[in-house]
């Protein structure tokens, strides 16, 4: 019998800026992104059949966003969030030129339990984080796990 587990989570690499280039973002730091625009570009998303539906509104900044990979998607957050660290190792600098720059550098979480959990991130997982710019940010939220 499986245990089930004591919260959900995810953690997104997330570039906000009003003038971002996501293409640039994307080949300065050799990732592809799940989702990335420019401002002013129209907003849209992909509906399950694979067609896009475009929206009136425009987007106000720029964005860039990668997702953990499904490897990882059931890892607790610290286990994600290490990994993130590693794989940004080597790129510092350029996270620093994105905040430099006036950009919101971010590791996004999000965090789900259907009571109270324990999320822990270590004061070496802290100091990795800061060492790549990268803002924390938690939403919790209330929910089943089995979301």
């Amino acid at each position: 019998m499986s245990e089930e587990p004591e919260y959900v989570c995810s953690a997104t690499l997330i570039i906000f800026g009003d003038n971002l280039n996501p293409k640039e973002v994307t080949e300065r730091l050799g990732l592809e992104p799940h989702q990335s625009w420019r401002k002013g570009e129209r907003k849209s998303f992909v509906r399950s059949d694979g067609t896009v539906e475009y929206f009136d509104s425009v987007y106000e900044w720029g964005g860039w966003k990668c997702f953990i990979t499904d490897e990882r998607k059931d890892s607790e957050l610290s286990e994600q969030l290490a990994w993130w660290c590693d794989l940004l190792e080597g790129r510092e600098a350029l996270m620093h030129e994105l905040e430099e720059a006036g950009c919101l550098v971010q590791m996004n979480c999000f965090v789900a339990a259907e009571s109270s959990a324990e999320v822990i991130v270590s004061a070496d997982l802290q100091r990795c984080l800061s060492s790549l710019h990268l803002e924390l940010a938690i939403s919790f939220s209330p929910d089943s796990p089995s979301i």
